[in-house]
């Protein structure tokens, strides 16, 4: 009986190390991850889809990283940052927002900020 104690308190010892190697991976990934975001020359596109691809989404290959990933955000399919609203009209596909009170949509494509 204690030596089936022992090596239960040995497989835990070792689990739980094993977890802290994969956590510690984990943060070095997002820190990677942050930083290659951080350097990228943005292309953004409805939804982060590829633009020759539209079946492949750098969302699904991150795991949804941003998790705030839909068809309407404009979003990088190279890195898969996530910048707002999609905007067809705006030069850089992101709807714009004036800070005066009476524009409540976008400057470029006239959609409200808060879309249903």
């Amino acid at each position: 009986m204690l030596e089936e104690e022992y090596v239960r308190i040995l497989i835990s010892k070792d689990r739980n190390k094993e977890f802290h190697r994969m956590a510690e991976t984990a943060r070095s990934l997002d820190r990677r991850i942050f930083s290659l975001q951080n350097t990228c020359e943005h292309e953004v596109t409805k939804g982060g889809v590829h633009p020759d691809n539209s079946k492949v989404r750098t969302s699904s290959i991150l795991g949804n990283i941003e998790a705030k990933y839909d068809y309407e955000s404009g979003a990088c399919w190279i890195c898969g940052k996530e910048f707002g609203w999609y905007c067809p009209d705006s030069p850089n596909h992101i709807c714009e927002y004036s800070q005066e009170y009476y524009q409540e949509g976008c400057i470029y494509c006239d959609q409200p900020e808060e879309r249903k």
